[in-house]
């Protein structure tokens, strides 16, 4: 299956329409999270599953982040038992 799509103005980004015959094929619904991925002048479109492994939700983690949040002295919240940091 083979067509054309127009690329069109949505919010602050751009968007595609999907033609029905897609959307069927492909049992794609509303919500679904399609993964996307440019392979030399290619978009390569896929449907995800539904439930991220580990690895997919760790992904956008990168150290800087993680060192930045435990620096932070409110980070876990205020002591609430006998807890020592």
């Amino acid at each position: 299956m083979e067509t054309s799509v127009a690329v069109n103005k949505w919010g602050n980004g751009l968007g595609l329409h999907l033609p029905k015959a897609f959307v069927q094929t492909l049992n794609i619904h509303d919500g679904d999270r399609l993964h996307l991925k440019i392979e030399q002048e290619t978009i390569q479109i896929t449907k995800r599953s539904k439930q991220l492994t580990l690895s997919e939700m760790m992904e956008g983690i990168t150290g800087d982040i993680m060192h930045s949040y435990f620096e932070d002295d409110d980070a876990f919240g205020i002591t609430t038992g006998r807890e020592v940091w």
